[in-house]
């Protein structure tokens, strides 16, 4: 089987994504255990909380949940930094196969709406200028602007416990624990 068998006992399939039976809470743990960046910072920065971030940055509700989501993909399919992704045609393909497939078993828009995109790279911004040395490799960032805020690492727990918050308040349900 080419897959990974997740902490809840199901198992996740490459091959079958429509056939996934996954819970938000595997997705919650895996992203909140994957260090952006291929983990070069300086402190532990979580693709869960970049995620969170992203959904407070957009300003149209209609997208937060969207936004909180916009890399729920990369808990099965690893974060793999943009450069690197650019030239795996066939990963970005596959990885697209199952975004798709994710995002309409959540009900969201998918290809994603722009506010998400736009909300993604400013909080790209605030991250280069909060957790990255100083380089010419950002300049393509210039002309966007950062999300508000500091941005303060959270440990891994904290970014599983923020994203399933946000992500119980977006959809109203409240989380019993």
């Amino acid at each position: 089987m080419n897959g990974v068998l997740l902490q809840s006992g199901s198992f996740y399939s490459y091959e079958k994504p429509e056939s996934n039976d996954f819970t938000i809470e595997d997705v919650a743990l895996s992203l909140s255990h994957i260090c952006r960046y291929g983990g070069q910072v300086k402190k532990f920065y979580s693709v869960a909380q970049h995620a969170v971030h992203v959904s407070y940055a957009v300003q149209d509700k209609r997208y937060q949940l969207d936004a909180l989501c916009h890399d729920n993909v990369e808990a099965f399919m690893c974060d793999i930094p943009t450069p690197l992704k650019r030239m795996l045609p066939d990963y970005k393909a596959l990885e697209g196969i199952h975004e798709a497939e994710m995002f309409g078993r959540l009900g969201l828009t998918y290809p994603m709406h722009a506010s998400v995109h736009q909300a993604d790279a400013a909080v790209l911004a605030a991250e280069v200028r909060d957790l990255k040395p100083t380089n010419k490799h950002w300049d393509f960032l210039k002309e966007v602007v950062p999300y508000e805020g500091h941005i303060t690492p959270w440990t891994s727990e904290k970014a599983r416990r923020m994203f399933l918050l946000r992500y119980y308040e977006l959809i109203g349900q409240r989380v019993i624990h």
